[in-house]
């Protein structure tokens, strides 16, 4: 028995691909046509971050275990994160860069903002379409966020340098989300506290919305105009989609089951009638 070798003729596949050429030139522009589409729902978005670093003191306090200095750090997260501070972010960014629908509330301007924490640097992202707008966005909410911080910390310094006042650091981690309900309870007097600094003690501890002065932060760097975008550009995306189109085009010519050819009806013998 012989055997045969056999080899690959690409004339036959390439001819097919090249009498089909209109075909393959519809699919890419069609391909162009989707990743315009995309690009125009989903515009090239920039992010721009303004850092700050935040940490617990260990040298005024004493060690803390993890879920109490996590407690401790979201206070913090929270003040950034409220809405007192988007209120004033947004305020602010009505008056130095202009009134835009995208945030005429605080909650479209939240969608145009993230905060990451990476151990105790923490990045204020600004997000936008227009790269300048995004580094306005993250500079002004850390600013806000500072400011706050400076108020919040002063306030729980005035209430811990009351004479005969304490406070339990471990109780923190008691605290839930926003909520200063439970922040009383942290609070230990002694007997020589009278009740006009109750009073004072009970104003500065709602002021300094649960931040404790056990903690340290400073500003790292302010946002800077972003070179690239972090969704692919326009022409891009418009680039890729035509190429995946004449890709899926080549694929259904080449594979495309090939169709059998009409078979000729059978003529009627006339010696049968």
């Amino acid at each position: 028995m012989s055997s045969q070798s056999e080899t690959f003729d690409i004339s036959g596949p390439l001819k097919r691909i090249l009498d089909k050429w209109i075909w393959l030139l519809t699919f890419a522009v069609l391909g162009v046509i989707v990743g315009l589409f995309f690009s125009l729902l989903f515009p090239p978005r920039y992010e721009a971050g303004a850092s700050f670093a935040v940490n617990v003191v260990y040298g005024i306090t004493e060690d803390l275990e993890l879920v109490v200095e996590d407690r401790v750090l979201d206070r913090v997260w929270q003040l950034a994160i409220s809405d007192d501070t988007f209120q004033e972010t947004k305020k602010l960014l009505d008056e130095s860069v202009g009134e835009f629908e995208e945030w005429d509330s605080i909650r479209k301007l939240r969608k145009h903002t993230r905060l990451d924490a990476r151990l105790s640097r923490w990045e204020l992202l600004g997000i936008h379409t227009d790269p300048s707008i995004a580094v306005a966005i993250a500079n002004t909410w850390r600013g806000v966020t500072l400011d706050r911080l400076d108020e919040a910390y002063e306030h729980a310094w005035n209430a811990y340098s009351i004479p005969g006042v304490g406070f339990d650091t471990e109780c923190v981690q008691l605290l839930d989300g926003e909520s200063l309900s439970q922040l009383w309870t942290c609070v230990t007097t002694g007997p020589g506290v009278s009740l006009e600094n109750i009073q004072l003690l009970r104003d500065e501890l709602e002021a300094s919305q649960g931040i404790v002065p056990y903690i340290q932060y400073e500003p790292i760097q302010l946002a800077t105009t972003p070179e690239s975008p972090v969704l692919w550009p326009r022409g891009m995306m418009m680039f890729f989609s035509g190429a995946m189109g004449l890709i899926v085009g080549v694929l259904l010519i080449l594979f495309k089951p090939l169709r059998l050819p009409p078979q000729n009806p059978q003529k009627s013998d006339p010696s049968s009638h």
